[in-house]
């Protein structure tokens, strides 16, 4: 594939992101619009997976070199795929352990070291819900009746993939049997962005009884 990035393309991103977090951005871009751009290009791609990843590759370039639109246009995307109110509402609803003010400082710095591209904007981003009214959280279930059919990607953009392995913890500690189909490629939504982990869900959905062994879809 001819990635307009060059041969370097995660340091490309970087550098581009680096250059908006000390406020150099293209466009006067902010260093979280243009990673939401990106995670959010990555997570729900419009096209086929090779289409996809080099108009986001072509944009990003695009903008390195003075040209905003095609950028502009991720970044509008990003905000009404989303940044809608509802969205708003939901993640902080579902945020039961939200960090202190000062519990976010530490992150933006222990987040930014460990993922350098994107852990600063994904600790900046818990301030939106501070002072969102906190709830207690539920109590696992300890005795399901049905078993869970787990579905996840290996390379997430929007949520990651631990999330998978630890409902199947629940599921365990429920005295639940679970099985997982997992698409190895980069997405948000298995069964979307891939149509081997299509057949074993609509088993599910049909009889409720989960397929003999986990499901690996290549990417």
């Amino acid at each position: 594939m001819n990635c307009a990035l060059g041969s370097h393309p995660k340091g490309a991103v970087s550098a581009l992101l680096s250059a908006a977090r000390s406020g150099d951005g293209p466009g006067g871009a902010s260093v979280a619009a243009v990673a939401n751009a990106v995670a959010t290009a990555l997570g729900f791609p419009d096209s086929g997976r090779v289409d996809s990843t080099t108009k986001l590759a072509d944009a990003l370039a695009a903008a390195r070199s003075g040209d905003m639109n095609l950028l502009s246009a991720l970044i509008n995307r990003a905000d009404t795929t989303r940044d809608t109110d509802g969205q708003f509402i939901s993640s902080c609803s579902d945020a039961v352990n939200r960090p202190t003010p000062d519990r976010v400082r530490e992150l933006v710095v222990a987040w930014g070291k460990l993922y350098p591209q994107f852990g600063a904007v994904a600790a900046l981003n818990l301030v939106k819900c501070v002072h969102w009214p906190s709830s207690s959280p539920p109590q696992p279930p300890k005795d399901l009746k049905v078993d869970v059919l787990l579905l996840g990607v290996q390379n997430d953009p929007i949520v990651g993939n631990e999330g998978v392995a630890a409902t199947a913890a629940t599921a365990i500690n429920a005295n639940a049997a679970s099985k997982r189909v997992m698409w190895q490629g980069i997405g948000h939504g298995a069964s979307i962005y891939s149509s081997c982990a299509v057949p074993p869900l609509v088993a599910y959905l049909d009889t409720g009884k989960l397929p003999d062994t986990d499901t690996y879809c290549p990417a």
